[in-house]
């Protein structure tokens, strides 16, 4: 059966009614795919192409319900595919309600609750509807799930969580005995995953349901406590637990619940909730309480709840202690730096003088240095703000911990000890947290990834502006207006700043000054204080983003058709000197991220360091420089200037091509006349984070 085009179907809000479903008086469709989204753009637009790749002999509609998404999910689907039917709210509803609203209105024989980050195999959708279609006692149907790597997810077929159940999943013993069908029946890891089974629940991410199962009894006679068919998801559940509330009411209505391992998805498994955060424990385990509640009566729900309980206590006591663990771990590592450095310091000095090391500097001096140390850089900041910040913090935290050590050892003849030890000690402690730091945050060098609060224009304008300045010191990731000319922040908008900080690890909030007034801008402060971001302001007029203590100067000189490069500012030998110097610092890091990349997840930021860094060779023989120009870049003019093909190039080469060729020569010129090792290392930092490895 050829694909048919579907309505477009938009709405700012929800249905009035989200309790009952709505029959169908006549399915003109096999198959309605229900989203919802939630600030996962990228992921969605594959999960739909996989769809429509699916799709080639069924008749299917999709239906996305975005929760208020920030990053331009719904722009997205409009413009590529207008045929899905889109639901759009205000504010974020949670899983359960948002999918109720797109199932009443779905037109399908089949739904298929589906997460957008997932992709489903060419033949999935034929595999669930033939299942079904051979199968009328079934309500609902689940097929194997894959983690990215391929490994078999557990949450493919579950069972209900019963009191033991859930109590052995609490505490681990269901990972300690998979083959057990007493520990192992959470997950049903006992039964081989290539069988198919009849189970109690499915996953939220793929759950392939009989729409007439939502309206209608089955033909499986059971005790069930409803009068007519399984119904909608609860919203009493915001997230987690109402995947096993729906199945549970589709069995009470006389349905089976099918596992088949005929097909697979793909499963990426959303970053907004870590399992070990107390969120995950609060929200997961708080649903679990909600299920007892609702189905469990008697004795056995009030033992099963005050399991539950001790169970959620517990939890969250582990993931308070990894937590504080892993607030502790970055302190803990200067303070072992700064005890080292300084007993490596008296050690040098001993060896070079006639000074003797005595026992009592060894076991007080170190570590009273590495406590004044790092309480010096807490109260100064250095483990809370966000990097810029975090070279001056540790500096002035490091400074006084080692002042207060001189003092103290004035004050206390038994530690006293030689002030070049304390020298000694401060520079080595200084060098190696600021190594630290750069391996360790390398995510965080280059440009800082900023938000513009201000209308497309002035974003497009700013972007111009950054895109041919060689000191670029911003990445624009998204911008956001103010509604109305912009005088009153809305609940809304703080929203939508604090997801888009969150997602696309923003650093900066820039504010475009023509466009937002005083009172709105610092009402957005206020409200967002708690960020670990930086406010600035933008004036279109003078070109320039003013922040604390600094302004940074966006517009180059006027170049004027009289104007050239009288001399370079640079020799041959003095540019090819500063190459070499910056390659003795670039070759060891391919090499480390050459070692790195078999045990780094492919979103780390070292991950694609290597392919970033190829070609490093032809510079090494004097074939091309470090930083300079491509190929089509190198006109006469910009050879006249000094300028040679570069590894690196001076424009930001992904966003160039949109440029005119003034402002092309603009950017040369200034590069030409402002040449330094430090700029070339500002150029080389902003392309290793920015441009996709290729």
């Amino acid at each position: 059966m050829a694909h048919r085009s579907c309505d477009l179907f938009h709405t700012s809000r929800p249905p009035e009614d989200c309790t009952a479903p709505v029959a169908p008086s006549a399915p003109i469709v096999d198959v309605s795919v229900v989203i919802v989204n939630y600030n996962v753009r990228d992921f969605l637009e594959q999960a739909i192409r996989s769809i429509y790749r699916a799709a080639t002999r069924l008749t299917v509609e999709i239906l996305v319900v975005d929760n208020a998404s920030s990053d331009g999910s719904m722009e997205m689907v409009a413009e590529r595919f207008p045929a899905v039917r889109r639901l759009e709210n205000a504010e974020n509803v949670g899983f359960g309600r948002a999918n109720n609203q797109a199932i009443q209105v779905a037109r399908g024989r089949y739904i298929l609750v589906l997460n957008p980050d997932t992709i489903v195999q060419e033949d999935t959708l034929e595999q669930l509807c033939q299942l079904m279609d051979n199968r009328p006692d079934v309500g609902a149907a689940g097929c194997m799930i894959l983690n990215p790597d391929g490994s078999f997810a557990l949450e493919s077929r579950r069972s209900f969580p019963g009191a033991f159940t859930a109590v052995f999943r609490m505490l681990g013993l269901s990972r300690l005995f998979p083959k057990s069908k007493v520990f192992g029946r959470y997950n049903l890891t006992y039964l081989p995953i290539w069988e198919e089974a009849e189970i109690d629940a499915l996953s939220g991410s793929c759950m392939f349901v009989r729409a007439s199962a939502l309206t209608s009894m089955g033909p499986i006679p059971r005790p069930a406590l409803r009068e007519e068919g399984a119904g909608l998801f609860d919203e009493d559940f915001f997230m987690y637990g109402e995947d096993l509330d729906w199945c549970f009411r589709i069995q009470q209505a006389g349905w089976r619940i099918m596992y088949t391992p005929s097909t697979q998805i793909i499963h990426y498994k959303g970053e907004s909730t870590k399992r070990g955060e107390m969120r995950y424990v609060r929200l997961f385990y708080g649903a679990m309480l909600i299920f007892a509640d609702k189905h469990f009566q008697g004795t056995y729900a009030t033992f099963y709840r005050l399991l539950l309980r001790i169970g959620i206590l517990l939890r969250a006591s582990l993931s308070a202690s990894f937590r504080l663990g892993q607030f502790l771990r970055r302190p803990a590592i200067d303070a072992g730096i700064v005890a080292s450095s300084v007993l490596a310091a008296g050690y040098a000095w001993s060896q070079l003088t006639e000074w003797t090391m005595p026992q009592l500097f060894v076991v007080s001096i170190p570590p009273m240095a590495a406590v004044l140390s790092v309480g010096g850089m807490v109260l100064t900041g250095a483990y809370h703000t966000i990097q810029p910040r975090r070279i001056a913090a540790t500096l002035r935290g490091l400074m006084g911990g080692f002042v207060m050590l001189a003092l103290l050892s004035y004050a206390f003849k038994e530690i006293a000890f030689s002030r070049v030890v304390v020298a000694l000690g401060f520079t080595l402690s200084l060098t190696l947290l600021l190594a630290s730091r750069v391996v360790l945050n390398l995510r965080n060098l280059g440009p800082l990834r900023a938000l513009v609060v201000g209308p497309p224009d002035r974003r497009d304008h700013l972007e111009h502006l950054l895109a041919i300045n060689p000191r670029a010191s911003y990445q624009i990731v998204d911008s956001l207006a103010l509604p109305d000319g912009g005088s009153d922040p809305t609940d809304q908008l703080l929203t939508k700043i604090r997801d888009t900080v969150r997602w696309n690890r923003v650093q900066t909030i820039i504010f475009v000054q023509s466009h937002v007034d005083t009172t709105a801008m610092f009402a957005i402060m206020m409200q967002l204080r708690d960020l670990p971001v930086l406010f600035k302001v933008y004036s279109p007029e003078g070109a320039h983003i003013i922040g604390k203590s600094a302004v940074d100067k966006l517009i180059l000189p006027d170049l004027a058709p009289s104007d050239h490069v009288a001399r370079p500012v640079r020799s041959p030998l003095e540019h090819r000197c500063a190459d070499l110097l910056l390659l003795s610092a670039l070759y060891p890091v391919r090499l480390l991220a050459f070692i790195l990349k078999p045990v780094l997840a492919p979103s780390h930021p070292w991950y694609h360091l290597g392919p970033k860094l190829r070609g490093l060779g032809d510079v090494l023989l004097g074939r091309m420089a470090l930083v300079g120009a491509p190929d089509e870049h190198l006109g006469n003019t910009v050879r006249q200037w000094g300028i040679r093909r570069g590894r690196f190039s001076v424009v930001d080469y992904a966003e160039d091509r949109s440029l005119p060729e003034d402002s092309l020569r603009q950017a040369y010129w200034y590069y030409a006349t402002h040449q330094s090792i430090g700029l070339d290392l500002a150029i080389i930092l902003r392309i290793l984070r920015n441009q996709p490895a290729g």
